[in-house]
C-alpha cells in the first residue's frame, strides 16, 4: 500500500530531531538553518508567484479552461453546455472562479496577464490573513514574519497551486479567513462573523460543491471555545449562505441544472483506493504535528473533527486526477494553528518541543524543493514561451477573421495549447479544451454527432497546431489512452489539408464541402 513520503520522512527526521536535541552545536545549526529556510521560501514563493505572472504559459491546462471559459463567457456564451453539444469545454468546476476570472479580464490588461490576478490575489489575501492573526495573537513582528514564512514552505510543496486560478487557492484563502473570523477577539461572536462566514462558505461552495467539508473544524473550533451563540444569528448566516451560494446561477449563460449534470458526469470517473490511503497519510503528517505540540489535547474535539474531515477529503480526492492538493484549504489552517499552541507556551516549554518543529520544517522543505524543481523548469521556458506567443500572434493576425482553434498534437507539446484564453478574446471562439476533454473521456463521454458535423462543415475553418507532434495524438492524463478516436482523426484528415508552417506552429484549413 502506497504511503506517502512526506510522512515517511517526518517520522525519520522527528527521530534524528528528538536524537540530537540536547547537543549544544547541533541546536545552533538548526535554528540557523530553520531561519534560512523560512526566509528563501517566503522569498521564493512571492519571486515565482510575481514571475509566474509575467511569463505567458499556464502551468495546468484547467487554469487554461478556467482563462478561456471566463473569456467565452463575456461574449454570452455559457459556462456549462449541454452533453450534446458541439463545443466541448465544460467543467466540474463551481462558477465562481470563472466570474471572478473574467472580472479581472474586464480590466483591459492582457487576457493571460489578467486570467491569473484572481490566484495572485488570493495569495496576497492568505498573507494579509495570517498577519492580522498572528497581531491579534500579540506576536512580534518577527514571529509575524516567521508564521507567515512557515505555511509558505507548506505552500511550495503544492507547487503552484497557491496562486492559480483554479478552486483550490480561493478555497485556501476563504477557509482561513473563515478560521480569522472565528479567532480574532473583536470578530468572533459578532454580527461580522456570522455574515462573514456565510459569505466565504457560499463562495467556496460556488468554488467546488464539497468545500463546506472544509469549514466544518472552523466551526467546531468557535463551538468548542465559545459557549454562547445566538439561534438568531446562526440563522442569519445561514440565509446570507444559501444566499450567496445561489447569487452566480442568477447571471446569464449560469444555469444551475447543467451544472449539475456535468457534476453527475464527473461521479463517473470513480475512486482509486490506494490514493487514499496515501491522501491519508499525507494529512497524518499534519495531524500528527497538532497532537505533539499540544492542540490535539486542548482542544479534542476540533481536533478529532479534523481528523473526520481529513478521511472524507482524502476519499473525494481519490477521483483519478485528484490528489494531495485538496488538501491545501485546510493546511494554512492546521499549521497556524500549530503556530500559535507553539507561542502559547512559555519559553522553556518551547525549547522542549523546538525539535518537533525542526524536523517539521526540514521534512516539507525537502517536499518543497522537490516540487519546485517543475515550477523552477517551466518558468525558464519563458523566453521561449515568449517566442512562441508571439508566432501565434502573427498567424492571427493573417487569417480571415472567424473562428480558429489550437489542436492538440501530442503530450510533450500540450503547453503550446494553452493560449486559448487569447483566441476566444480575438473573437476566435472555443470548440474544445484538453482539460474538459479528458474529463468527458474519463466520464465515458465521446464526441457528439454534432461535434463530428461541425468538422465536416467546417465550422471552425482554421486549425492551429503545435510544430511538433502529430495532430490528435494526445493522451488522456487519467488513463494514459488516446484522447481522440480513429474516426476523429480519419474525419480531420479527410476534411482539413496543412496550408502553412511557421515557427512553432502549423496551420490547417477546412476543405470547403
Amino acid at each position: 500500500m502506497p504511503i506517502s513520503s512526506l510522512l515517511i520522512n517526518f517520522l525519520l527526521l522527528l527521530v534524528l530531531s528528538y536524537w540530537i536535541r540536547n547537543n549544544t552545536k547541533a541546536q545552533k545549526f538548526m535554528s540557523a538553518a530553520s531561519k534560512a529556510i523560512l526566509i528563501a521560501a517566503f522569498v521564493w514563493l512571492a519571486g515565482s508567484a510575481l514571475a509566474y505572472l509575467v511569463t505567458p504559459l499556464f502551468f495546468d491546462h484547467a487554469e487554461a479552461n478556467i482563462a478561456s471559459v471566463a473569456a467565452l463567457w463575456k461574449q454570452g456564451y455559457p459556462i456549462y453546455t449541454e452533453l450534446d453539444s458541439e463545443s466541448r469545454y465544460s467543467l466540474l468546476y463551481g462558477p465562481w472562479p470563472y466570474l471572478v476570472t473574467a472580472f479581472f479580464q474586464s480590466s483591459g490588461l492582457p487576457v493571460i496577464f489578467a486570467s491569473k490576478l484572481s490566484g495572485f490575489v488570493n495569495l496576497v489575501l492568505l498573507f494579509l490573513g495570517i498577519v492580522l492573526l498572528a497581531k491579534d495573537s500579540q506576536l512580534s513582528k518577527k514571529d509575524q514574519f516567521y508564521s507567515v514564512s512557515l505555511i509558505s514552505v507548506v505552500l511550495l510543496g503544492f507547487y503552484n497551486f497557491s496562486y492559480w486560478n483554479r478552486p483550490d487557492s480561493f478555497l485556501m484563502t476563504y477557509v482561513f479567513w473563515s478560521l480569522l473570523l472565528v479567532s480574532k477577539r473583536s470578530v468572533a461572536g459578532t454580527w461580522k462573523m456570522y455574515v462573514g462566514l456565510g459569505v466565504l462558505a457560499g463562495l467556496s461552495v460556488n468554488s467546488k460543491l464539497h468545500a463546506l467539508l472544509y469549514f466544518v473544524p472552523i466551526v467546531s473550533l468557535y463551538c468548542e471555545k465559545n459557549r454562547e451563540r445566538s439561534l438568531f444569528k446562526i440563522a442569519t448566516g445561514i440565509v446570507v449562505f444559501v444566499c450567496v451560494a445561489v447569487a452566480p446561477f442568477f447571471f446569464p449563460q449560469v444555469r444551475e441544472d447543467l451544472y449539475i449534470t456535468w457534476l453527475k458526469m464527473a461521479s463517473k470517473h470513480g475512486l482509486v483506493y490506494s490514493d487514499t490511503v496515501k491522501n491519508v497519510s499525507f494529512i497524518t503528517s499534519f495531524l500528527l504535528l497538532l497532537v505533539l505540540i499540544g492542540f490535539a489535547k486542548r482542544c479534542r474535539i476540533t481536533f478529532f473533527v479534523f481528523c473526520g474531515v481529513s478521511l472524507l477529503i482524502a476519499i473525494a480526492a481519490s477521483k483519478p486526477g485528484a490528489g494531495p492538493h485538496h488538501f491545501l484549504p485546510l493546511v494554512p489552517v492546521l499549521l497556524w494553528l500549530s503556530t500559535e499552541e507553539y507561542y502559547r507556551k512559555s519559553s522553556e516549554e518551547r525549547l522542549r518541543v523546538n525539535y518537533i518543529f525542526a524536523a517539521f520544517l526540514l521534512t516539507v522543505a525537502l517536499n518543497a524543493v522537490n516540487r519546485q524543481k517543475r515550477v523552477v523548469e517551466l518558468l525558464s521556458e519563458t523566453p521561449v514561451r515568449i517566442k512562441e506567443f508571439r508566432d501565434l500572434k502573427s498567424i492571427l493576425n493573417v487569417l480571415p477573421p472567424g473562428r480558429a482553434e489550437l489542436g492538440f498534437s501530442d503530450n510533450n507539446n500540450y503547453e503550446s495549447t494553452f493560449y486559448k484564453a487569447y483566441l476566444v478574446e480575438r473573437g476566435r471562439g472555443l470548440f474544445f479544451d484538453g482539460a474538459s476533454l479528458m474529463d468527458m473521456k474519463a466520464s465515458h463521454l465521446d464526441f457528439p454527432d454534432s461535434t463530428m458535423t461541425a468538422m465536416k462543415s467546417c465550422k471552425v475553418p482554421y486549425l492551429i497546431f503545435p510544430k511538433k507532434g502529430e495532430p490528435w495524438s494526445l493522451l488522456s492524463f487519467y488513463q494514459d489512452t488516446p484522447l481522440f478516436s480513429e474516426d476523429f482523426k480519419t474525419t480531420f484528415r479527410v476534411h482539413y489539408e496543412r496550408v502553412s508552417a511557421m515557427e512553432y506552429f502549423t496551420i490547417y484549413k477546412c476543405k470547403v464541402p
